[in-house]
Order: structure tokens, then sequence, then C-alpha cells
């Protein structure tokens, strides 16, 4: 029996490599709106990170190539995920992500508000679309994962007191982030099996435990790294100075004496909330905390290709790349020895 090389399968240049395909796709689904943002900085840009998940998901249950069927259902993951973009963009502020002009800067916030609106509704009438010519019901993961994000998201903007609640702050960070990036990797699986109420624990473990890491290593990068994220941002995105969540703070606001959280709670002072972040080693725990779940999600991986070695391997090399990418934005090293099997 041929073995499949996963990872130049999904992650290789040759174009009926997956995320080549998925590019390909990409630009068509753009050109094709008709509309004038085909070379829209913050439309195209991007890691793809969870329609590759999405890929990942496939293959983790089933092991013929199939690129052109797994892109064609990741382009709705992509425009969901790009539509909560210019959504976050336009209400932080933010001049800039990964070093470009978002797109309400590029554009106006006007565009910004109704191409975003326009997008996250694209997303789901293609997921229907196909629904309706195979008889599934994947749209109604999408409509669920849509209700999360934009929960989350009014959570996070409401409450001026939630960036000190960790409960809250969890709460918020499942719902507008780690819903898409685990349904991404379910629906991926789903995609390759008729039964999808057989789905395993595990990969449920991977989808979410990987949303999370991602969102705290991003809390994490103004603290540990603000010159890349002035950087990437145009602005240190501290988040709570907005009464928004950054995990960092809610863990800082527990572990701080009473009169520290006064002084908290009235600050915009970075230098003073770094060194309170100092002193609790507020950053070391929480970057405790992310390791652990990566043991998590490799001993996850290891459960899924328990017959297939060679997935595990691939996948696993996947996931250093993506952590490595986090970590290093953090200037943290990444340990290795996490995803040893």
């Amino acid at each position: 029996m041929t073995t499949i090389d996963y990872y130049e399968t999904i992650m290789g240049n040759d174009s009926f490599c997956f995320l080549p395909t998925f590019n390909r796709l990409w630009r068509d689904e753009i050109r094709m709106q008709n509309l004038p943002y085909d070379n829209a900085l913050q439309i195209n840009n991007g890691n793809r990170l969870r329609p590759l998940l999405m890929a990942w998901g496939y293959y983790a249950n089933y092991p013929l190539e199939n690129n052109e069927h797994i892109a064609n259902y990741a382009i709705s993951i992509e425009l969901i995920h790009k539509s909560t973009i210019l959504f976050d963009d336009l209400i932080d502020g933010d001049i800039a992500r990964h070093g470009l002009e978002t797109f309400h800067i590029e554009y106006s916030e006007a565009e910004a508000l109704l191409y975003a609106t326009y997008i996250l509704n694209r997303g789901l009438l293609l997921m229907h679309e196909k629904d309706i010519k195979f008889n599934t019901m994947n749209s109604s993961i999408l409509l669920k994962t849509i209700d999360n994000i934009f929960r989350g998201g009014i959570k996070e903007v409401s409450s001026k007191d939630s960036v000190f609640s960790i409960s809250d702050v969890k709460e918020i960070i499942n719902l507008e982030t780690t819903s898409l990036i685990e349904n991404s990797f379910v629906l991926g699986y789903m995609l390759s099996s008729d039964n999808s109420r057989s789905i395993p624990s595990d990969v449920f473990n991977i989808g979410k435990k990987c949303g999370y890491c991602f969102q705290v290593l991003n809390d994490i990068e103004p603290f540990s790294a603000p010159n890349i994220n002035q950087k990437y941002k145009g602005i240190t995105n501290y988040d709570f100075s907005k009464h928004r969540k950054n995990i960092v703070i809610s863990f800082l606001y527990g572990a701080c004496t009473l009169y520290e959280r006064k002084q908290l709670a009235g600050t915009s002072d970075f230098s003073y909330v770094r060194l309170l972040a100092d002193k609790y080693k507020i950053i070391q725990n929480l970057i405790d905390d992310v390791e652990a779940n990566i043991r998590s999600i490799v001993q996850s991986v290891i459960n899924l290709g328990s017959e297939r070695n060679e997935f595990c391997l691939d996948f696993i090399r996947f996931l250093v790349d993506m952590f490595k990418i986090c970590f290093d934005k953090c200037k943290i090293p990444l340990k290795y020895e996490l995803f040893d099997n």
C-alpha cells in the first residue's frame, strides 16, 4: 500500500497540494464577487490556519487525496474568519495587521462594515448550497459558530468588568476564537465520513485546545514583545485599556493585592502593568498552561493516528510550525520536547 506524505500533500508548493489549491480557489472567489476589493491587503493576506486545520481534520480520517474537495468547503471557513477580522479591526481601531493596513484604513469604515457582513453571509451561502447538493447539514455548524463568535464579541465590548474575570475571559475566548478553529478541524473530519455521530473526543480536543493556545499566545504578545505588536498592529494593542478582554490582565487581577487591583482598574500605564505582571510571573504561568495544553493536543493526535503513524508525525510537524510562529512573535522559546511522541 502506498503511503501519503501528508505534510507535502497539504503544505507543499505543487499546484495539486492543498494550500496552493485553496489559494487558487480563494482568488477565484474574490474575483467572482465582482467587488472593488480584489487587491485588498486584509483579504489576500493570511496564514490560512483554519482552512489548513480543515485539511488536517479531513486527512485524520481519510487516507486518500482529495484537496479540491476540501478546499471548496474551506472557502466558507475563511470567508467567515475574514469577516470577523474586519469587524474586530474596526471595533479595536487597529490601523495595521501583520504590518499591513487594515481594511477600514485601506478603504473606509462603511465599506469594512458592509463587506464584512457580505462575506459572512457569503460563507454561509456557499456551505448551504453544498448542503442542498449533498444532503448534509454542515451550514448548521457554521450558524452555531457564528452565533458563538458574535455573542462572545458582544460580551467582550459590553462589560467593562469582564476584563478582570478569568472565567469571563475564558468564556469569551471559547466563543470568539476557539469555536471557529475547533469547528474547522471538526468539519474537516466530518467531510471524510458519512457517520458524523462517531466523531472521537480527540477531534474536538485538538480543535478546542489549538484555539485556546493561539488566543492566549496572542494575548501574551503585547506584554512579552511590545515592539513586535507595534510593528504588526501599528499601535501597541493592550486591549485592557479599551476595557476589552486579555487573559494576562484577568490572571494578573486575580493575583494582585486589593490596592494593586484598584490601581490596575484605573490605569492605562502599560509600564506599571508590566511590572505587576513580572512581579506575579503571569506570563510564565500562562506559558505553563499553554504547554500543558500542547501536550494534550499531541496526545490526542497520537490517539487519532494510532494506526497511521505517517499522518501522526506529519500533523505534529505542522503543529510545531504553527506554534513556532506564535512563540517567536512572543519572543519566547518553544520547547520542542512538548511534541515528542
